[in-house]
């Protein structure tokens, strides 16, 4: 916190996310990425090069968008700490591990796209079918399991569902 060059209140809303945007950063080997403009900076979060933020209120992040940014690392359960998360679209990198289960606590959640990465264990986790996703993605890893009917049908929104 000391560190932060924002110097954020700890006690105030935004400062679990950019918290966890920072894990984020160290679980994805951050200083590696091809383009990690202000992240980690005195900047606002919403600054950071990927991260967008709320139209309603431009403090709050709701969209992490990092494609072929040479993101390698795996998923942080901090992630969850971004609760007004809409979008989080990781695909064409170098992301291993599982899929975290505290992602079903992102109720916001729209997409996820994780396609083209290394990431592995089951995908149809409960968690991340108590979301209200528009978009799934995750072809081309080493997911396991069989489609469970009782997952898919709860997601009427559901348009896209990529896991081949």
């Amino acid at each position: 916190i000391n560190s932060d060059q924002l110097q954020v209140n700890p006690c105030e809303y935004p400062f679990l996310q950019r918290y966890a945007l920072g894990v984020f950063y160290f679980a994805m080997n951050g200083d590696d990425w091809n383009d990690n403009s202000l992240w980690l900076s005195g900047s606002p979060e919403c600054r950071w090069f990927g991260v967008l933020c709320s139209t309603v209120d431009p403090e709050i992040v709701s969209v992490i968008n990092l494609p072929q940014n040479n993101l390698k690392g795996t998923i942080p359960p901090e992630i969850s700490q971004i609760p007004n998360l809409i979008a989080f679209l990781i695909n064409d990198n170098q992301v291993s591990g599982n899929i975290p289960s505290d992602i079903g606590l992102l109720k916001q959640l729209q997409a996820f796209d994780v396609e083209n990465n290394m990431m592995s264990g089951p995908l149809f986790i409960d968690e991340l079918f108590e979301t209200n996703l528009f978009i799934l993605a995750a072809s081309n890893n080493d997911f396991t399991g069989t489609i469970p009917a009782n997952k898919i049908s709860p997601l009427p929104n559901l348009v896209r569902f990529w896991i081949f």
